[in-house]
C-alpha cells in the first residue's frame, strides 16, 4: 500500500486514520489541533509538524479539512504540501470544497510532478467507522485506480463521475436534493396535519404514491417522526454542501430559484442555534414555524 498521509483528523479524518492503521498502513498525520492527533499517535500513526512534513514522506496524501479555504492553505499555503511533495505523489481531496479550488491547486501540484483527485464522500460517522463510505471521484481514471486500494479500506464503493472537480459537483447536487426534499416533506406533511389529517396516513399515502422519496421513506420516518435525530449528518454540514452547490450555480451563471430558498431556510435554522444538531431536526423547526404541534409518529386511529 502507499505511504499515506492524512491532513485533518477531526470527526471523519480520525476514523479514516483508524481504519488505515487497522489494515496495516503506514500513516503520517497532521492537524492544527494537536490534541486530536495524540490518540492516533498512540495507535501507531506518525506525527507530522506541518502539511509539508506530511508530504515529504507520503506518496498518497488525503485531505479532510474544514472547507475550500483550508484546502488551499494546507496544499499551497505556508509550509503546505506544495513545499515538499514528491514527484509522482497523489493528493486525495475528500473535503467539502469546490471544483474551482481543486482545479486551482491541481495546476500548482502539476508543476511539482504530482496529481490530485477530488473524492468527497457520502456517509456519516457510523459509515466511516465501518468502512462503508461512498466516494464520488473526479479526475483521471488511472490516478483513481492507483488510489482505489486506499479508498477500498475506507469505503464500500467508489464511483468515477467525471473530470477533475466532478466529485465535488456530484456531492453538492446530492446534498442540495437531500436538503430540498427534507424541508419540502416537512412543509407538505405539516400542511396536511394543520388541515386536520392524520400524520401517519399522510406519510403512508405519500410512500405508496409518486410523492415517495428516500427522505419520506427513511429519513422522515426513522429520524424525524421518531425523534431519534441520528442520521449522522449535522445541519451545519448540510448547509455547507448547499452553499457549495449555490456557488457552483453562481459561477456558471445559472439561476437557482429553489436552491436560493433552500439555503435561506437552512441558514435561518442554523442562526437559531441548530447547526450542530442532526439535520433531521429541521422537520420540527419547519413545523414549529407552521404552528404544527405533537411532532412524532402518532397512534393509528
Amino acid at each position: 500500500m502507499e505511504r499515506i498521509g492524512v491532513i485533518g483528523v477531526g470527526v471523519m479524518g480520525s476514523r479514516m486514520v483508524r481504519r488505515l492503521l487497522a489494515n496495516g498502513a503506514e500513516v503520517k498525520i497532521y492537524d492544527l489541533d494537536h490534541n486530536k492527533m495524540e490518540p492516533l499517535v498512540r495507535m501507531g500513526a506518525k506525527l507530522a509538524v506541518s502539511p509539508a512534513d506530511v508530504a515529504a514522506s507520503s506518496t498518497c496524501i488525503i485531505t479532510c479539512v474544514a472547507g475550500a479555504e483550508a484546502v488551499e492553505a494546507v496544499l499551497t499555503g505556508n509550509k503546505g504540501v506544495i513545499d515538499s511533495i514528491q514527484q509522482g505523489s497523489v493528493v486525495v481531496e475528500t473535503t467539502t470544497s469546490t471544483p474551482t479550488v481543486t482545479r486551482k491547486v491541481a495546476a500548482s501540484l502539476e508543476k511539482k510532478g504530482a496529481c490530485i483527485i477530488d473524492a468527497p464522500f457520502c456517509g456519516g460517522v457510523s459509515a466511516a467507522d465501518k468502512g462503508k463510505l461512498l466516494f464520488l471521484v473526479g479526475g483521471k481514471e488511472d490516478v483513481l485506480e492507483r488510489c482505489r486500494p486506499v479508498l477500498n479500506v475506507l469505503g464500500k464503493d467508489t464511483i468515477h463521475v467525471g473530470d477533475l472537480g466532478s466529485g465535488h459537483v456530484a456531492k453538492a447536487v446530492i446534498m442540495m436534493m437531500t436538503g430540498a426534499n427534507l424541508i419540502a416533506a416537512a412543509e407538505i406533511i405539516g400542511l396536511g396535519v394543520k388541515a386536520g389529517l392524520d400524520r401517519n396516513k399522510i406519510l403512508d399515502v405519500i410512500n405508496v404514491s409518486s410523492g415517495e422519496s428516500f427522505i419520506t421513506s427513511s429519513y422522515f420516518t426513522n429520524y424525524s417522526l421518531l425523534q431519534t435525530y441520528d442520521s449522522d449528518y449535522t445541519l451545519e454540514n448540510v448547509l455547507k454542501e448547499i452553499r457549495v452547490c449555490m456557488q457552483i450555480a453562481h459561477e456558471m451563471g445559472i439561476p437557482a430559484l429553489v436552491g436560493t430558498r433552500v439555503e435561506e431556510i437552512y441558514a435561518l435554522a442554523h442562526n437559531q442555534g441548530m447547526g450542530s444538531g442532526d439535520v433531521t431536526k429541521i422537520v420540527s423547526f419547519i413545523e414549529h414555524l407552521m404552528g404544527v404541534s405533537s411532532l412524532g409518529r402518532q397512534p393509528a386511529r
